[in-house]
């Protein structure tokens, strides 16, 4: 993806953009174009609340172990 990882990869380069423009852009082209933009709920979740994509989840949020 172009993103190498000495420089912060891609996760570093979406924090410094933001999470809430990346959930705005990606929604405004699935409205656009196809639902193949559709942003996830984490994504929503993120932006919504202003944590960095980089943030660790929290013990609440954690997806529950179905093993």
């Amino acid at each position: 993806m172009r993103f190498p990882s000495y420089r912060g990869g891609l996760v570093f380069w979406a924090d410094t953009v933001g999470a809430k423009h990346i959930y705005s852009s990606l929604k405004k082209w699935s409205e656009m174009c196809s639902n193949f933009f559709r942003p996830s709920k984490f994504l929503e979740d993120r932006a919504i609340k202003g944590i960095p994509l980089s943030a660790p989840l929290s013990t609440s949020q954690a997806p529950k172990s179905r093993l």
